[in-house]
This record gives structure tokens, C-alpha cells and sequence, in this order.
């Protein structure tokens, strides 16, 4: 509707000009003008006027178009207005501040016509803790839904990113259609994600955005198989389809990794979310508060914005916020008192979990426990440290009372996704580096960690094969797979899947190693590296 709406404007004002030009002409002209040009004059002057009213108005019309009002700012009086180490969601926008200006850009950039395929692909890269996700979901979002814009549900890519991408679409579509049906598809042909959101997108003309979370997930959590597939698909919505865009969010540690892929052209022109200066944190402090009643005292704000000096600066201030609105109350005054009570900015999160560790009665030598436990939410990728998920069902009950306790605290984060079985994860990576037991066990623990996730990425890949035997290990690999199950299971870290993938392996090789001391037609004559996990041949 813009685009045709500023086609007529042009067509207008070369219709106005070509008047005005007649007019001008003839009037200032000795010579005795033609009869049609003589009626011409007569309405030249009220049609001119009416021509200019008509388009001053219809500018003003595109320019709304273009520049929506911004979401609604009504926010319930008893509601949460701080998320804590969660990102803000869309219905959220009402108390997202800060991040106006950069939300506009991101908005203009998507809606804007594109005649590339890789402008279609947008990536909003940041550390971690720096606002991404908010940015995306309470800035970007609600922006274009006022332009009438279709959306996919924002996902994060997990262990299985096509399998997220195909409970997303079924999501939209109201589940007439199982994400086990559309997953089927997309597996046989991942280029065939534009046709399936056709579909979604009612009209033609509508634009429809496609929303990728947390993507260094698919380095992280995701096989290379799954990987490959994943980018295939992205990359036939971008190149396919003028009207759909890509949207993703991406730790920059990670986007090396991701140029040196098949489709590395998508990730060259990644956009850096911007750094809050000193007013827009005042405004992350005060302004969500000052819709249900929440003021700060005289020096109070001026601490916030003086002790944001860390790279977790934002979740660790947000999750302050939050404490401190439930330990105020709406309508309520924070005093400094109470600010420093909990700790600051920079001590509010360490301060909740050696709480939860106290009040789970572990004492000085449970915290071990407490801290294998949280070892199984982290995962290592190259030098970079990451959140995992772990499925609740392969918890013990003595582990399900820890992870219960920390999620009570926000410090974790309980979720099920459609098809899947439900999960646990860190809310925020900030606990790995700000809780400084938990940090010194990652560091302690660091190559045990990048095995393990080697190990799960190898049972993934042969788990979504229908474990075929062709992804079975041999050699080396299972030979250094033996190695790190054994230490993971003395510790408690290793994944069902894992366990089975060697086993398998394990079985295989005795019966290829018994099948060659069968032919060989005599047991002495066999290698003697049989029973030591390796190939015999």
C-alpha cells in the first residue's frame, strides 16, 4: 500500500507541474491561447489547489505508514515491570527503554526494499549480556506488527535448529499441522522453508520475518549436519522470496566461525548493537518503575549508572531491579539503603546463589554437589563458554532439588518446547562469570567440558541418522569417546544418548574383531588391539 500510495504521489505532483507549466506559459504569452486552453485557465488555479491539499495529505498518510506510533505504553500496576536475567518479550515493549533510536534503524533496515538477498539477512551481533535479545523481541517486533507484517514465533536453534524452525512454522499455522509433519518436509528438501511460510503470510504483499535467537547455538548445541541443513534453509528464504527477511541474534565471539561456513556471504555485514550511554540506563532505571508508582531516592539512580562497568552490565542490573522491586512494591521509594543491602549491581546475582546454596541446607561441603550439578548446564566451544540445556528427565530426584531451587531463584529457566521433552538452562550466562564458585569450576573443568561436547554432538548426529551404523565410531574416535564417557560418568556428567552411542560402538567392534578371528580361522591369530576399541583391520 506505500509503494502505491507514493507511485500516485509522483504521478500527482508531474500533474501539477504540467499545469502549473500551462498556466505560466499562457499567461505571460502575447498570443490568443486555444478555447481548450481558455477553459484550461479558468479551473487551472482551483484544480492546482486542491491537487496540492490532496498531496500534502496523502504525504502525511505514507509518512504514518512509514512511521507507526510507537507500541502502547499502558502497563498493569501490579505486574513485574523489570524482566531480571530474562530478555524482554513482546508484550513487554511498554517498559523497554533505552533502545529507541537503534530499534527505529533495525526497523527501517528490514523494511526497507532490498534488491540483494544477503540484505535480506540481518545479524545483530553483541556480547553476551549486551541487550540482543531485547532489542529484537521489545524494540523491533512490536514495531513491525504496526506495519502489518507477518512474523514467525522468535526461536532459539538448540541441538535441533530445522526441528525449531519446523515448531515455529507449526505454531503460526495454529497447529493444524503437527511440527513432526513439517520437520519431515524440511528434512527432505530444507530449501522448501519459503513455500511453507508462503503459505503462513496471507497475502502476497505482506513482508514476513523469520526470527533466530541465541544463533550461535547451531556452533554450540547443533551437529554439523544439522548445521548445513539449518543455513540451507535460511539461506533459500532470503534468496527465494524478496518478502522475507531473517532477523538473528549472534554472540560476536562466534561470527568467525560462521564466516568460514558454505554460507559465509549471509554473516558479512553483521549490525553491533550500541552501548547504553549514562541517560538510557537512567531511563532502564527509572522508567519502567514509574509506571506502577516505583521511585528511586535522592543518589539512588546515580549508583545504578556509576556501577554498570562489567560486560553482564545489563541482565546484572536488570535482575537487581527486579529484586528490588520485590523487596519494595509498587508505589513504593528504593532507598540507598536497601540498594546496597543487596549487594549493587554487581553483587545482586552472586548474592542469590550462594542464598540458594544456604537455603538448600548443603553446607560447605554440598556445594560440590550443587556444583557438578550446574556443570551440566555449560558447555565449551573452542575457548567460549555457553549455556546447555538439560532435559529434566535425565535428572535424579536429588538433582531435580537443586535445579528446582535455582530455578525458584530465576537463576534458572524450565521450558518445553512443541515435540519435545521439557528442559532446564541457565536464564542468563552472566551466572557463569558473576558467581565466582561456578566460575572456578568451569575454568577447573574446562577440557572436560569441550570433551563432553564433542561426545554429544557425535551421539546427536548419529541419534538423528535413526542411529544408523554408518555413524557409529571406530578407531581413534571411539577409543577417545571410551576415554571421556568413563570421566563423565565418574562425575555424573554424561548424556544418556552419549552412553549409547559408545555402547553400540563398543558391540560392533567385538563383533567385526570376533568375525576376524573366525575367518582368520584361529583366536591367537587375532590383533590383539580387539578388545581396546579399535578396528582390527
Amino acid at each position: 500500500m506505500r509503494n502505491r500510495l507514493q507511485l500516485l504521489l509522483q504521478a500527482m505532483l508531474v500533474l501539477v507541474a504540467s499545469l502549473l507549466g500551462i498556466v505560466t506559459n499562457y499567461a505571460t504569452s502575447e498570443n490568443e491561447a486555444p478555447w481548450l486552453l481558455h477553459l484550461l485557465q479558468q479551473v487551472a488555479i482551483p484544480a492546482i489547489g486542491l491537487l496540492i491539499v490532496t498531496m500534502v495529505v496523502m504525504q502525511i498518510v505514507v509518512h504514518r505508514l512509514e512511521n507507526p506510533a510507537p507500541p502502547p505504553t499502558d502497563w498493569p500496576h501490579d505486574r513485574v515491570p523489570y524482566p531480571g536475567l530474562d530478555a524482554f518479550v513482546e508484550d513487554e515493549a511498554a517498559v523497554f527503554f533505552g533502545r529507541e533510536n537503534q530499534s527505529e534503524d533495525l526497523t527501517r533496515r528490514l523494511h526497507a526494499p532490498q534488491n540483494q538477498p544477503v540484505d535480506r539477512f540481518l545479524v545483530l551481533v553483541g556480547a553476551s549480556g549486551s541487550g540482543k535479545s531485547s532489542l529484537v523481541r521489545a524494540g523491533v517486533l512490536p514495531r513491525l506488527r504496526v506495519r502489518r507484517w507477518s512474523i514467525l514465533p522468535a526461536f532459539s536453534p538448540g541441538p535441533n535448529p530445522l526441528g525449531a524452525l519446523a515448531s515455529a512454522i507449526s505454531t503460526a499455522g495454529g497447529e493444524h499441522e503437527s511440527a513432526g509433519a513439517v520437520l519431515r518436509r524440511l528434512r527432505q528438501d530444507p530449501a522448501s522453508v519459503p513455500a511453507e511460510l508462503a503459505r503462513l503470510r496471507g497475502s502476497r504483499f505482506r513482508h514476513m520475518l523469520v526470527v533466530v535467537d541465541q544463533f550461535e547455538e547451531i556452533i554450540t548445541l547443533a551437529g554439523e549436519r544439522e548445521r548445513a541443513q539449518f543455513l540451507e534453509a535460511l539461506h533459500a528464504c532470503v534468496t527465494q522470496d524478496a518478502r522475507i527477511r531473517v532477523l538473528a541474534t549472534l554472540r560476536v565471539e562466534f561470527l568467525g566461525q560462521l564466516l568460514g561456513t558454505r554460507h559465509a556471504e549471509l554473516f558479512q555485514h553483521p549490525v553491533a548493537i550500541g552501548a547504553l550511554g549514562r541517560n538510557q540506563l537512567a531511563q532502564v532505571v527509572e522508567r519502567p518503575g514509574a509506571l506502577v508508582g516505583l521511585s528511586f531516592a535522592p543518589g539512588v539512580v546515580e549508583a545504578f549508572v556509576n556501577d554498570v562497568g562489567t560486560d553482564d552490565a545489563l541482565p546484572l542490573l536488570a535482575y537487581l531491579l527486579q529484586e528490588l522491586y520485590f523487596a519494595s512494591g509498587p508505589g513504593e521509594t528504593v532507598s540507598e539503603e536497601l540498594y546496597h543491602s543487596l549487594g549493587g549491581v554487581a553483587g545482586a546475582l552472586a548474592r542469590q546463589a550462594d542464598d540458594t546454596v544456604s537455603e538448600l541446607g548443603c553446607g560447605d561441603d554440598g556445594i560440590d554437589f550443587v556444583l557438578k550439578v550446574l556443570l551440566r548446564f555449560v558447555t565449551v566451544q573452542g575457548q567460549e563458554v555457553a549455556r546447555r540445556r538439560v532435559p529434566l528427565a535425565e535428572l535424579t530426584a536429588q538433582e531435580r532439588r537443586v535445579v528446582d531451587a535455582f530455578v525458584d531463584a530465576r537463576l534458572l529457566m524450565s521450558d518445553v518446547h512443541a515435540g519435545q521433552d521439557p528442559y532446564a538452562q541457565v536464564t542468563h550466562e552472566a551466572l557463569f562469570r558473576q558467581w565466582a564458585p561456578l566460575r572456578q569450576e568451569v575454568e577447573a573443568h574446562t577440557e572436560q567440558l569441550r570433551q563432553r561436547a564433542e561426545l554429544e554432538r557425535w551421539a546427536e548426529d548419529w541419534d538423528r541418522s535413526g542411529r544408523s551404523p554408518d555413524y557409529l565410531l571406530t578407531g581413534e574416535r571411539l577409543t577417545l569417546a571410551r576415554r571421556w564417557l568413563q570421566a563423565l560418568q565418574e562425575t555424573g556428567q554424561a548424556s544418556g544418548t552419549a552412553q549409547s552411542l559408545v555402547e553400540f560402538s563398543q558391540r560392533r567392534d567385538l563383533a567385526f574383531c570376533a568375525a576376524s578371528r573366525t575367518a582368520s580361522g584361529s583366536t591367537r591369530s587375532a590383533p590383539r588391539n580387539c578388545n581396546r576399541s579399535t578396528r582390527c583391520c
